[in-house]
């Protein structure tokens, strides 16, 4: 089973910086059928939250990003 983890944000950084990190650290798959995607929306963060994003998603494997238009959280939820 496929796992998709979906995690709305705007001027969290920080929090959303641990959050990744923590997921990241969770143990991998053992079968390719059972594998997990991090998918992350962004609503207009001014806090450099999508350079975070862009970092982390050249380095990892499974992880995508998307950028809300609506201006607020509840947009990107």
């Amino acid at each position: 089973m496929k796992l998709s983890v979906v995690i709305g944000s705007r001027n969290q950084k920080s929090v959303l910086e641990k959050t990744l990190h923590s997921l990241l650290e969770q143990e991998a798959p053992t079968h390719p059928e059972d594998s997990y995607e991090i998918v992350v929306v962004d609503s207009r963060s001014t806090d450099g939250t999508a350079e975070l994003l862009a970092e982390l998603q050249t380095s990892v494997n499974g992880m995508g990003t998307a950028a809300s238009g609506g201006g607020n959280f509840f947009a990107a939820r």
